[in-house]
């Protein structure tokens, strides 16, 4: 059984594809070429379902054709990032793009495909970072659980059809809504180990002849049969959940179709895909990248995120998309227009009310306090890290929390997170059990439900403008729609036209997870729960918040930590269809919400944290929880579990240097 996650091997870092076109041994054509013809390939041979909307090519080469004018002119390139193929959650704006967050209430027509709403006017703070400011190659928008409710990547919106619009009854049309699901893309790289040797092949060159040749490419794909035998048995694989919500970006990243994708995370919708993609997921602070331009799920917990195949690709994308404070002089404290009031001066480049601005000249880098050879430097005009082989945290303290070490934790993935930390310790890192009584169980145990009760509040707040007048699905007259029942028909007909203009609009734009939250959140806001239920979830945020906080600041408190080193997700991807019947296995909505539990407290918390893929080691199959299920989802290439480095607010630097030490020392 192979135990190494080898298609990490396969997929393109940007550090690599930048070298390999400042040295003019690609072009950026070439590259988005490459790009493209695997992203087509992937939605249309294998069903991935990673984008909603993908480029058409001739705008796609447009823009790497300027890109390489640039590069080959006199003037230079615009950072990094120029010529790099990415691609973008469909809940952030970006001019001349659909922009739909998933839902059919956003797309014109009942009947519209994802890909052809009205595209958006106006690009988000994020948009224009990356892709004007940068130099980026936008790929397409990836689908995504509607609104960004969900985990697993189920509530991906299909248009229906004219007839199941017009001929079936309300509750047929919530009950039974034309979605589909993105796929886990790791088993379709099984057949990769047939066509490289990771020891004696020269990976540049590997690279430089295969995105030249993207055709002989596909045609290895097309040979290996990845639609038929999966496992080493010859037996039919299942199809295995990307996670969610961000599943179509993970997807694309894991894939290769994209070398970065933007995503968001409200409760770990950007972690939780990564782990189970193999690959890293980024969750800045809260704040610290702008969400103007962001369509709203919960507005205190949002938070946009950055999907890679390495942490030093997340650390690049961060260092251009960050909020940064005026370059102006800010010598007078009296002058009203220096960097002492960061938000008059960001007030072009944000207008994101909850943004956190870092200072202009950021390192990301480990400190240069003492620095020695061996530690990581970041180069803030390029955005590259350099002489990253031996990164000393010697200087780091990083905690253990019992609290998150709870009994459904399965053997193999103790096994990861153990040998994660004593690759920090190894490495000079003090690695600390953080006890019961400063991070407690109990508050771990009630954030989930914490969570829920404050999202479904806020979403039912924000998605209340979606009303039929101001954003525009047109749907049929509700009128004129069966209902199937006669109370019903009385109850439509006692409604203004324009009441009946919002029922319809809604009836037809939200499927089932919205309006579940919707209900859930107008509940909790009631006059007879907001105080049991509202109230309290906010108390109990409050409580983490502290919590956290007094294990983190270590300038007030010896017990203190810097970071906090814990599992993801607690298991392994589910199934979401088994390919040798063609049965679609059923998603209990409830048990969906427990796949966060990792990952909310630290949004509750509004933390930064970093995701990344330990393999499991086939030592630990007899362990607990090593059952057939997790044996036959390895033998079909998800043999990664994700763990997450965890810092204090705005600490994105100590959280990449130490995910930078892990990395290396895995490869």
């Amino acid at each position: 059984m192979r135990t190494t996650p080898l298609s990490r091997r396969f997929r393109l870092t940007v550090e690599r594809a930048s070298r390999l076109l400042a040295l003019h041994q690609l072009t950026s054509r070439e590259l988005a070429l490459y790009c493209h013809e695997l992203a087509r390939y992937g939605e249309e041979q294998l069903g991935l379902n990673a984008f909603a909307h993908l480029l058409d090519k001739h705008a796609l080469l447009e823009a790497a054709d300027a890109s390489d004018k640039r590069r080959n002119s006199s003037s230079s390139s615009l950072s990094v990032l120029d010529g790099i193929p990415v691609s973008i959650k469909a809940n952030i704006a970006v001019r001349d793009q659909p922009l739909t967050a998933g839902s059919r209430i956003l797309m014109p027509s009942t009947t519209t495909p994802p890909g052809k709403a009205v595209p958006c006017g106006y690009d988000s703070d994020v948009a224009r970072r990356l892709l004007r400011q940068s130099g980026a190659i936008l790929m397409g928008m990836t689908h995504m659980d509607e609104f960004g409710m969900g985990s697993l990547g189920t509530n991906v919106v299909m248009p229906p059809s004219s007839s199941d619009i017009n001929h079936s009854t309300p509750a047929a049309r919530t009950n039974e809504q034309t979605y589909n699901f993105t796929k886990n893309p790791l088993p379709f790289f099984n057949h990769e180990s047939q066509h490289y040797d990771p020891i004696h092949d020269d990976e540049d060159a590997y690279w430089i002849e295969r995105i030249k040749e993207p055709m002989r490419a596909l045609e290895e794909w097309d040979k290996s049969e990845v639609n038929d035998d999966y496992n080493e048995d010859g037996s039919k694989g299942a199809i295995y959940s990307a996670g969610g919500s961000s599943c179509g970006s993970a997807a694309s990243v894991c894939f290769g179709s994209s070398l970065v994708s933007i995503g968001t995370d409200t409760g770990g919708s950007v972690r939780l895909p990564a782990a189970w993609c193999g690959i890293v997921g980024l969750k800045p602070s809260y704040g610290a990248i702008a969400r103007h331009g962001v369509v709203s799920y919960a507005s205190s917990l949002d938070t946009v995120g950055i999907l890679a195949p390495t942490s030093k690709c997340a650390a690049t994308v961060l260092n251009c998309l960050l909020n940064r404070t005026s370059t102006l002089d800010s010598s007078n404290p009296d002058d009203s227009s220096s960097s002492l009031n960061p938000i008059l001066d960001n007030y072009e480049t944000t207008r994101d009310s909850t943004a956190i601005f870092y200072p202009p000249s950021l390192d990301l880098s480990p400190s240069n306090e003492s620095k020695s050879n061996s530690e990581t430097d970041w180069n803030v005009s390029s955005g590259t890290m350099e002489n990253d082989d031996h990164t000393d945290l010697i200087d780091i303290k990083i905690g253990i929390p019992a609290a998150f070490s709870v009994s459904e934790c399965p053997g193999y993935v103790k096994d990861a997170w153990e040998r994660a930390a004593d690759i920090l310790m190894a490495r000079g890192a003090d690695i600390e059990i953080i006890p019961d009584h400063i991070i407690s169980p109990d508050i771990i145990q009630h954030s989930l439900a914490a969570y829920y009760v404050l999202a479904c509040a806020e979403a039912s707040s924000n998605l209340s403008r979606y009303d039929g007048v101001r954003y525009g699905l047109d749907s049929p007259n509700l009128a004129d729609l069966d209902w199937g029942d006669d109370d019903n028909d009385a109850m439509v007909a006692s409604l203004s036209p324009f009441e009946q203009q919002v029922v319809a609009t809604r009836i037809h734009g939200f499927g089932p997870e919205v309006v579940r939250r919707i209900l859930c959140g107008t509940a909790v806001l009631s006059s007879d729960r907001f105080h049991t239920h509202y109230e309290a979830a906010t108390k109990l945020r409050s409580v983490v918040v502290r919590e956290f906080q007094n294990a983190l600041d270590r300038s007030h408190n010896d017990r203190a930590v810097d970071l906090l080193l814990i599992p993801t997700a607690l298991s392994l991807p589910p199934t979401l269809m088994d390919s040798r019947n063609g049965v679609q296995h059923p998603v209990d909505s409830t048990e969906m919400f427990a796949n966060d539990v990792m990952t909310v407290p630290i949004s509750l918390a509004g933390l930064p944290s970093i995701s990344l893929p330990i393999p499991i080691l086939q030592d630990t199959t007899n362990m607990n929880g090593y059952t057939p299920s997790v044996e036959r989802a390895m033998q079909q290439g998800l043999n990664t579990v994700g763990l997450q480095i965890v810092g204090q607010k705005m600490q994105e630097k100590m959280v990449l240097r130490a995910a930078l030490t892990v990395e290396n020392e895995l490869r």
